[in-house]
């Protein structure tokens, strides 16, 4: 069985950091190729790997699903 590697998101930076070394991991070396991919500007993408606030929570998780990031919750 595969081991799966969970990261707590407690703020919209800790999103994009996790955007930002998954679009690494995966070979897509820059913004203007992953802009090229998935429609989305160069300035868009970089406000969402810096964790800017306001980026529209569905747009986001659209991206995160691109890039094979599952996202869950939990009650605590």
């Amino acid at each position: 069985m595969g081991q799966f590697m969970y990261t707590q998101i407690k703020t919209p930076a800790d999103l994009g950091t996790m955007i930002r070394a998954r679009r690494r991991a995966l070979g897509i070396a820059t913004l203007e190729e992953f802009a090229l991919m998935t429609g989305h500007s160069v300035r868009f993408l970089s406000e969402v790997e810096r964790g800017k606030e306001g980026a529209a929570i569905g747009t986001v998780m659209q991206l995160a699903a691109k890039l094979g990031i599952d996202l869950f919750a939990r009650e605590r």
